[in-house]
């Protein structure tokens, strides 16, 4: 939800997007993902991985995992978990903030 509050709804642009992916559900992905959404207000699109192929091409191990992506489609950064101060970071070293 503090991606939704914090930078998506600050920052969105052709430059900055938000991306979702909900991965590891057993039961209905789909209504999993539509469930957590709306519980916490979310308006930035989810990626729904049904088999699981997205998260090991980018190689996620635990939720959530934050990839900072740049202009050029290169991984800047990636981690585990939410780190306010890294992500910041990340994204001043990318002039997005």
């Amino acid at each position: 939800p503090r991606l939704e509050s914090n930078y998506w709804q600050r920052l969105q642009s052709d430059e900055f997007v938000v991306i979702g992916l909900n991965a590891g559900e057993v039961d209905d992905p789909r209504a999993m993902a539509r469930l957590f959404r709306d519980r916490h207000g979310l308006t930035f699109p989810i990626i729904v991985d049904e088999t699981g192929q997205v998260a090991t091409a980018l190689k996620v191990e635990a939720f959530p995992t934050n990839i900072i992506i740049d202009r050029e489609g290169n991984i800047h950064d990636s981690f585990a978990g939410f780190d306010e101060r890294r992500l910041d970071k990340a994204l001043r070293e990318l002039d997005i903030l």
